[in-house]
């Protein structure tokens, strides 16, 4: 959680715009992660809807898809949203997101092993791509 916390800070200290809505999305992770669902919903809510503005539908995705981890399908305001992502895997032909995306909205993605005692065991998408912007962690090395 310290790293979290830590990446939240840097991130908030950034150039503004839409930035602030992906260090908002982080927030919310960590609020979720630390076992405050009623917070998480509502910043969640704002920077998702701050992301719209900016137009940044694969990240508004992301947030949904890391909402639906933390948070599971059963919460409302996670159900309430879930279609607007998976319009956007759908468009983005995101198959594998799709398909784990699916998984965890039918309720069979292991995602309440996800959120054991409401933290994850897996680190969010957004968090992720927010550590390593450029996804070279990610590729795989070449020699």
């Amino acid at each position: 959680m310290d790293l979290a916390r830590r990446a939240i800070e840097q991130a908030g200290q950034g150039a503004g715009g839409a930035a602030d809505h992906v260090a908002g999305v982080m927030r919310a992770g960590l609020a979720a992660a630390e076992g405050r669902p009623a917070e998480a919903v509502q910043l969640y809510r704002t920077a998702i809807a701050g992301l719209r503005e900016y137009g940044c539908r694969f990240e508004v995705a992301l947030a949904i898809f890391e909402m639906l981890m933390l948070l599971g399908p059963e919460e409302s305001a996670v159900r309430s949203v879930l279609a607007e992502a998976r319009e956007t895997l759908t468009e983005l032909r995101a198959a594998v997101l799709l398909e784990r995306f699916e998984a965890l909205a039918s309720g069979t993605g292991g995602g309440s092993s996800e959120r054991a005692g409401g933290r994850p065991t897996g680190s969010s998408p957004l968090a992720a791509r927010a550590a390593d912007p450029s996804g070279t962690a990610a590729r795989p090395a070449t020699s």
